[in-house]
């Protein structure tokens, strides 16, 4: 994150800062197959680096993107239920650690930020 671009006022560094410390708290709780953890985080006099854990190498979105895509000289498509069922059962249940064990609310789940 550019610190002179991306937070340009005190108020973005505080909400930068936050972040900082949530992630921190859950990598101090035990640990969930479905949660990313932030493997640690430095910053210059301009620039604050995080570095997060590799998640998938698609999101939800692009698979959805992907199989829906008429373009993709395949039949349209939807994920199979069985499949999205278990993408659900696991989001379900990292939202549920979140909430009961680490007392956070995600306030940014959309299929984007799902691997």
């Amino acid at each position: 994150i550019d610190k002179r671009e991306g937070a340009r006022s005190l108020g973005d560094m505080k909400l930068i800062n936050s972040f900082l410390k949530v992630m921190n708290k859950l990598n101090s709780l035990p640990l969930h197959p479905n949660v990313c953890r932030l493997n640690g985080a430095f910053s210059s006099s301009s620039k604050l680096y995080m570095s997060l854990e590799l998640c998938g190498p698609r999101t939800l979105f692009s698979r959805l993107l992907k199989r829906d895509s008429p373009q993709a000289g395949v039949e349209s498509s939807r994920i199979a239920t069985g499949a999205m069922r278990a993408v659900m059962r696991q989001l379900a249940a990292a939202v549920c650690h979140l909430h009961d064990v680490a007392d956070v609310c995600h306030r940014d789940i959309k299929p984007e930020n799902v691997s």
